[in-house]
């Protein structure tokens, strides 16, 4: 008997060469001739297709291939009987739309959730942060607004009323979501307590709230105390580095239904960068992700009030970070991404510069993790992303 929870989801997967090789290598278990045959058909529509049983895995592949389509299965899906299989389905839109015809004829309770996957793709992709509702289909600016003495960029600000007029200057040039910390988490941070944190967030925090009553604000914290009062004093959303590693950060989130971020950090600020992550940290980092956000879920909170963050320059390597923006559509696999690169080091390491000095890189790694799949950037300039972003876009709607 099948269980009841077992559910098929369906991700849009960018039909780049390198990005197909690795799925099928570590996500679906494709041996090195099977990943040969496929590779040449990588300029198809792909599409990573989880939760199937193997039965349902090998009749889909026939089906695939009676349209003239191709899906990719591990060897276990053929020798065993699993009830999770990972596929890889290529194919034109033709060849698609054949595809979902003969399915919608099967009976197996996986194709019905298969059909039911797909047409969840053409719907609006949103993140709900308490009561509202954020439309992922363009995408969302984050305002960073440092409420720290020791912000690596130079841009800490101490005063309540200075801090307020730079969130109303970021407003007004587009930010989304103004996201408030009150500790900095550069490599090599010190820790700050709860105390000093929320001294430092709250009243900026009402202010602005005060100010902008319609205004969606973020706080950067990993400390369930902070996000408590900040929740109660209006916060949308709980930007949590750590990756909700505390459950009371779990039970804060759900109490106040605000939206959340969960990211992915080696080791904490202080440390994260003397033992940098080693291996694939692709790998590493997806299946961190992936167990958050079932921690997450299975500790009461809606799966669409989370985002994801591959957590950029928190215990990676410059090479490993550039690694992890090209594989951002994998981690949109989980749930919709937010790309945090704003004048980070990552930058410098190939071009010699100050943090000031990095919009150029910050603007051109934004913009391709956007054209594979991120939704949120959370960035110091604001102004210069609005501007990249409408001028992206203009050139995709003549493209259409």
């Amino acid at each position: 008997m099948e269980k009841k929870d077992r559910r098929v989801r369906i991700t849009r997967i960018p039909s780049d060469k390198p990005v197909i090789a690795y799925i099928l290598e570590n996500r679906v278990g494709s041996d090195r001739v099977g990943i040969d045959r496929m590779l040449p058909k990588a300029g198809r529509l792909s599409y990573l297709i989880e939760g199937l049983t193997s039965y349902e895995a090998n009749i889909l592949k026939q089906e695939a291939l009676s349209v003239g389509a191709d899906l990719a299965i591990s060897r276990g899906a053929i020798l065993k009987n699993r009830q999770n299989e990972t596929a890889l389905l290529l194919a034109t839109e033709k060849q698609l739309s054949r595809l979902l015809d003969k399915l919608s004829e099967q009976k197996f309770s996986g194709f019905r959730g298969l059909l039911e996957g797909f047409e969840s793709l053409n719907r609006p992709l949103i993140w709900r942060v308490k009561d509202r509702q954020m439309s992922l289909s363009r995408p969302i600016i984050m305002g960073i607004l440092n409420l720290t003495p020791d912000s690596f960029s130079g841009d800490g600000v101490m005063d309540p009323k200075v801090a307020v007029d730079r969130a109303a200057r970021m407003l007004r040039e587009g930010a989304d979501i103004i996201d408030l910390g009150g500790e900095s988490t550069r490599p090599g941070a010190r820790r700050v307590d709860e105390k000093e944190e929320i001294a430092r967030l709250i009243p900026v925090l009402e202010a602005v709230r005060k100010r902008f009553p319609k205004a969606i604000i973020s706080v950067d914290t990993y400390k369930p105390a902070t996000a408590e009062i900040a929740c109660k004093k209006g916060a949308d959303i709980v930007n949590d580095v750590s990756g909700l590693r505390c459950p009371a950060m779990c039970s804060v989130v759900k109490k106040y239904r605000v939206g959340v971020v969960v990211m992915h950090m080696k080791g904490s600020p202080r440390s994260m960068q003397t033992r940098p992550l080693e291996g694939d940290a692709v790998g590493i980092v997806f299946e961190a992700l992936k167990r958050r956000v079932a921690r997450a879920i299975a500790h009461g909170i809606d799966e669409d009030r989370i985002v994801v963050d591959p957590g950029i320059g928190f215990g990676k390597t410059w090479q490993d970070n550039y690694r992890l923006i090209a594989f951002t559509s994998l981690f949109s696999s989980i749930r919709p991404v937010l790309v945090g690169v704003s004048r980070k080091s990552l930058i410098g390491a190939i071009h010699e510069s100050r943090p000031t000095e990095r919009v150029p890189g910050t603007l051109a790694l934004n913009l391709f993790a956007f054209s594979r799949g991120a939704s949120i950037f959370r960035v110091h300039d604001v102004r210069e992303h609005k501007q990249a972003f409408r001028v992206w876009q203009e050139i995709e709607r003549h493209l259409s």
